[in-house]
């Protein structure tokens, strides 16, 4: 996969692709967004590195990194989790959808679905609104174009709708805008100058306005009078409610009153009378009603009625869905969701919703980015000059997050939808993914089960066998096959790129019931083995169950005479890191081990590991050694893997 990175990003593909553009070549071949490499742990990170400069791959900026750190790198970067962010992010480990890609697919479908009934509601309801008096003939234009939103079937159509829409109408809005934003202010200054004619009647409103504020000093109450969360009104119709300016200078308190007056004759337009208005505004509306110019209120009612239903539909497709997915996205988990999540969690996620709403699940994010990427990719397709120009903050980090080739290494070892939000980070133009895996060596509970988890959800996926093997001896690779065949149920597709030989170590197993035999046993081997050496010592790894029965082996042998006699010193590997090359004896826990290789491999206590991995540590295990393989058990191979006992030697040597 390395050197398919390489083939894919250097100027000698041109041999194999010659409709490679100017700016193609250079975001392939020159820019450092060309690659990015994932991996599902830290250690195989620093694996990955050393591996990539050994074939000369150029490691300038960040190209390598865990799903799990990068994830929120994308976060912070969209703006979505830290302060006043719409977003909290839950460290919740354990899976949250079903297993496969059907949950997925369903869930993408059914949002999907939402998202076209939000667009298809808000367009009906501008289509409801009542703005006869305005230019006729571009608002019947406008109107039929968004009655066939109606049969809409699929985002892409919203995506051009939004796009046609901003183009054609743009000018349209724009002098209506200008024409409301010039009536209001005339109504709001003409009625504020019929107020301070009476000095009475103006000090009783600003002794109001002067109310208004104490009270929201005293109180952050929710503002009721906001539009709904998902209902866009245009700007011109809110850039003009705040009010609670902390001082009470007559100069601002004539601002003031103004932008209040601002608001009273927008809210008259759009309602159906002063009895729907909000209570801030009613009692405004009972000091002054004999002020109001009612008259004014019918001039401005289109105009105010446009702005709020068709303006929003003009103002392109990044405010009309880009600004609105947390909002979109939260609407739908608290009406959706629940539904489509594992039973055990449901409990705790209603639990979630009810608090805020806004705690989301690692899956969680991962489905909404691959969602949110998946109509980037759209707007690429319908409109390259959008994708390119945008300022919103998500298309624009977007940009320079994409890479021109995605590489997810141990692809096994994600859920369907990990592996859906990785590919997605892929550019647009090209879709490159590149996935490298065995499905026996999926070390993770929610890692796939099948290729199909990744194929069926991203098209003209192709896969290829990599066939033979090079790392494992005969006898080794043999372990590797019939565990292949027992558990997939099928011939194994890789072979030994040698012919068996009786020079081959084969593996050893031994079993007893004290500790400290095991332990003595061990030491033994990995005497024999540097005997053999003859002074060049192999490298040699220990794996236990877990990170505190690596600092308990690691007590137990850090002392002992007989290794350290021969110059050797023994390493505590916690959570797999290594320092240096010098000689030692390194343990291990097992979920650590992806992405090493050793000369000889001692997997100790097998009988206790958890049985429900058993199987991939095993076989994970023994394809990290290279020539021996030796398990030891306090009472004997645990049923799930008996079958494998005659592979085994259960004498005291290498024979």
């Amino acid at each position: 996969m390395i050197q398919r990175i390489s083939f894919l990003t250097a100027p000698t593909l041109l041999k194999s692709i010659d409709t490679l553009t100017d700016e193609d070549q250079q975001f392939l071949f020159q820019s450092t967004q060309n690659w990015f490499f994932f991996s599902p742990n830290e250690l195989l990170k620093i694996y990955l590195k050393d591996a990539m400069q050994k074939e000369d791959l150029p490691m300038s900026g960040e190209r390598v990194d865990t799903w799990i750190s990068y994830r929120k790198k994308i976060l912070r970067a969209y703006g979505w989790i830290g302060d006043s962010s719409p977003f909290n992010y839950s460290n919740d480990t354990e899976s949250l959808f079903n297993r496969g890609y059907q949950p997925i697919s369903a869930l993408e479908t059914l949002f999907t679905e939402f998202l076209i009934e939000l667009q298809q509601k808000k367009v009906a309801s501008a289509l409801e609104t009542s703005i006869t008096g305005l230019e006729s003939q571009q608002v019947e234009l406008l109107k039929r174009a968004c009655l066939a939103t109606s049969s809409y079937k699929s985002i892409d159509q919203f995506v051009r709708f939004y796009n046609t829409l901003h183009l054609d109408f743009q000018e349209l809005t724009k002098r209506i805008r200008d024409q409301y934003r010039i009536s209001v202010e005339e109504l709001a200054n003409r009625t504020q100058a019929r107020i301070r004619y009476e000095s009475a009647l103006n000090q009783q409103v600003e002794e109001y306005v002067k109310r208004l504020n104490q009270e929201k000093k005293q109180a952050s109450e929710t503002d009721t009078e906001q539009e709904d969360d998902l209902i866009e009104a245009d700007t011109v119709l809110t850039d003009a409610d705040e009010v609670d300016i902390p001082t009470n200078s007559d100069k601002l308190l004539v601002i003031q009153t103004n932008k209040l007056l601002i608001r009273l004759y927008r809210d008259l337009a759009l309602k159906n009378g002063h009895s729907d208005l909000s209570r801030t505004l009613k009692g405004l509306w009972n000091l002054i009603k004999e002020k109001i110019d009612q008259e004014g209120v019918e001039k401005i009612r289109p105009h105010a009625l446009y702005l709020k239903g068709f303006a929003p539909l003009t103002n392109g497709l990044e405010s009309n869905l880009l600004s609105r997915y947390p909002a979109y996205y939260k609407q739908f988990r608290r009406e959706y969701l629940k539904d489509a999540i594992l039973a055990t969690k449901r409990e705790q996620f209603e639990r979630l919703i009810k608090e805020d709403n806004k705690k989301l699940h690692p899956d969680e994010f991962d489905f909404v980015l691959w969602s949110l990427h998946q109509l980037f990719r759209k707007i690429y397709q319908q409109s390259l000059n959008l994708y390119k120009q945008s300022s919103n903050p998500l298309l624009a980090n977007f940009r320079q997050l994409c890479r021109g080739v995605i590489a997810i290494d141990e692809a096994s070892d994600f859920s369907p939808v990990q592996l859906q939000a990785m590919a997605s980070l892929s550019h647009p133009k090209f879709n490159c993914v590149t996935l490298c895996g065995d499905l026996m060596q999926r070390m993770t509970k929610e890692g796939i089960r099948s290729w199909d988890d990744f194929s069926q959800l991203w098209p003209n996926t192709e896969e290829r066998l990599l066939q033979k093997a090079y790392r494992q001896t005969p006898p080794l690779l043999a372990i590797a096959r019939r565990m292949y065949k027992e558990i997939i149920g099928q011939e194994p597709p890789f072979m030994s790129y040698a012919a068996n030989d009786s020079r081959y170590a084969k593996p050893l197993f031994y079993q007893h019931v004290d500790s400290e035999m095991r332990l003595a046993w061990v030491v033994q081997r990995i005497l024999d083995i540097n005997r053999d050496a003859k002074g060049q010592f192999p490298t040699i790894a220990l794996f236990v169950e877990n990170d505190d029965k690596v600092n308990d082996l690691y007590e137990q042998l850090k002392d002992n005479d007989a290794l350290l006699n021969t110059g050797l010193e023994v390493d505590a590997c916690i959570k797999g890191r290594f320092v240096g090359d010098k000689q030692a004896v390194r343990i291990f826990s097992v979920q650590y081990i992806k992405g090493m290789e050793f000369e000889a491999v001692f997997i100790l206590n097998i009988d206790q590991i958890d049985e429900s991995l058993l199987n991939q540590y095993l076989y994970v295990g023994l394809t990290r050694a290279n020539y021996y393989l030796a398990l030891t058990a306090q009472h004997d191979l645990p049923d799930s893997i008996a079958y494998l006992k005659d592979e085994f030697n259960t004498e005291s040597n290498w024979a």
